[in-house]
């Protein structure tokens, strides 16, 4: 009894499945080569069934039935999306931003600088050297930032003793009292010929000072001695005019008795206008030698405060001047002190930039980078624009590192530390992107088996944004076009 076929195939004039139609594809083509091969004498060629009959090897094939083939084609279709999509529908899958990185320390490397350059006295170090912290890497030549600082130092060192000299000449003290450091170096050359001359200068200056009240005490001497001459000469006027004044009573007397005669009473009488006359002269005199005296006086003082006013203005310029040098002094020494050039942390010398001794050094020109060691290691991923909505602080991430085999190691895990505030352009490509930092949250070495992770290293970074399945990642391209075609404009 022959087996009843499914009803959705067609009548038996076109009912070729595709295994039926491929064996009479096959056919074909066997019938060719055999017919070419059956011209080579001596060799012959089974024949394959055809039309009329079977021959050769298609007695030997079994009988082919085309309903079994089909129903079997169909079955496999039918379970092949139905396992699929099932698979679509139910198997869990992660969505991620996927984005290029690269593998640095947290506190990235360190640029070397000098800020005022110079010429390099001796290299003490080679790219890929790893260095301690405060190691030397450098020594600039330091002779010009000696001969400054020195000279700064002289002028501090007069300017201090300047000022102490000007002191003692304010205060009107007899010697200069210097600071006590400046006064403990005394036993250098350089302090001691500073001291020494400040000394003489403040010796002539007193001299100079005195030497003119000394005259005007002089004058003033001189005028109190005619003072006493004049003050003499006022008593013996007085004398005279008593006595005068007794003469006179006596001739008045006699007079008044005839005894005596009238010219001689006014020949005394005139003698007494006279004495009168010289005593108010030698009066006025006494006053104008006084006034002489007080004027003396006056410019004996003037002396003394013409020459304070001038110390003290002196004093308040050295002082500002001692004031600005002693910066100027700092600022020396740290450009001295920076003439020998020191590794800011433990880490490795890269992309070092001079190789010369005795070549000159540019002001802020970089010299080499030190990569830090002792750092966290982070991966900079550079993130498309259009992804950065889904990504933050605290967001799982998985690294790969280009350097490795994909087949062999798995995505080193992390967590994202920050997100740049703005976007930034590549300065190679032209296109933005925001920098996302993050930090592995896993033991490279564990993942690597021991294999060192160094900075520099390419990686590809997936920020790991959400779950969903197979179905729900083929079907949103959909469902937003359906959004899109019904949305109002």
């Amino acid at each position: 009894m022959e087996e009843a076929t499914p009803d959705i195939l067609p009548p038996e004039e076109n009912r070729r499945v595709p295994s039926a139609r491929l064996f009479d594809y096959l056919k074909q083509i066997y019938g060719r080569l055999g017919a070419r091969i059956s011209s080579i004498p001596g060799v012959a060629v089974p024949a394959l069934a055809t039309e009329g009959g079977a021959t050769g090897l298609a007695n030997d094939l079994p009988p082919i039935n085309s309903g079994k083939l089909a129903y079997a084609g169909y079955l496999i279709i039918f379970g092949f999306f139905g396992v699929f999509g099932g698979w679509a529908a139910l198997a869990p899958l992660e969505s991620a931003a996927v984005a290029p990185g690269v593998v640095g320390v947290e506190t990235k490397r360190k640029t070397m600088q000098h800020l005022e350059g110079g010429i390099v006295s001796k290299i003490y170090v080679q790219d890929g050297d790893l260095v301690k912290r405060a190691q030397v890497l450098v020594r600039l030549d330091e002779t010009q930032p000696k001969a400054n600082l020195d000279l700064l130092r002289g002028n501090y060192w007069s300017l201090s003793a300047l000022e102490a000299r000007l002191i003692a000449e304010r205060d009107g003290k007899d010697e200069i009292r210097y600071p006590d450091w400046l006064s403990s170096r005394k036993s250098e050359p350089a302090i001691a010929e500073i001291l020494e001359g400040q000394v003489n200068i403040f010796v002539t200056r007193r001299e100079a000072v005195v030497g003119q009240i000394d005259i005007l005490k002089q004058g003033i001497a001189q005028y109190i001695e005619e003072i006493h001459g004049l003050e003499g000469q006022i008593v013996s006027e007085n004398r005279q005019l008593s006595l005068l004044d007794d003469e006179l009573k006596g001739i008045q007397i006699l007079l008044d008795k005839g005894l005596a005669r009238r010219p001689r009473l006014l020949g005394l009488q005139r003698q007494k206008a006279e004495v009168e006359g010289q005593r108010s002269q030698n009066s006025a005199r006494i006053a104008r030698v006084k006034q002489s005296i007080a004027e003396t006086e006056l410019r004996m003082s003037e002396v003394r405060t013409t020459m304070i006013n001038e110390v003290v203005e002196k004093l308040r310029e050295v002082q500002s001047e001692r004031v600005d040098i002693a910066e100027r002094i700092r600022a020396a020494e740290d450009v001295l002190t920076r003439t020998t050039i020191r590794a800011p942390m433990d880490g490795t010398v890269v992309d070092l930039k001079i190789h010369t001794v005795g070549g000159v050094i540019a002001p802020g020109e970089p010299l080499m980078d030190i990569v830090p060691s002792d750092d966290q290691l982070v991966v900079e991923a550079q993130v498309d624009p259009n992804d950065i909505e889904v990504v933050y602080p605290g967001l799982l991430a998985r690294v790969r590192l280009s350097a490795f085999s994909q087949r062999t190691t798995r995505p080193i895990e992390g967590r994202v530390a920050s997100v740049s505030a703005d976007r930034l352009i590549n300065k190679n490509t032209g296109q933005p992107y925001y920098t996302v930092v993050i930090k592995l949250t896993e033991d490279p070495r564990e993942v690597l088996d021991g294999a060192p992770l160094h900075p520099g290293m390419s990686a590809e970074v997936m920020l790991i944004t959400g779950k969903g399945t197979a179905m729900d990642y083929m079907l949103a391209p959909v469902l937003r076009t359906f959004e899109r075609s019904f949305r109002e404009d």
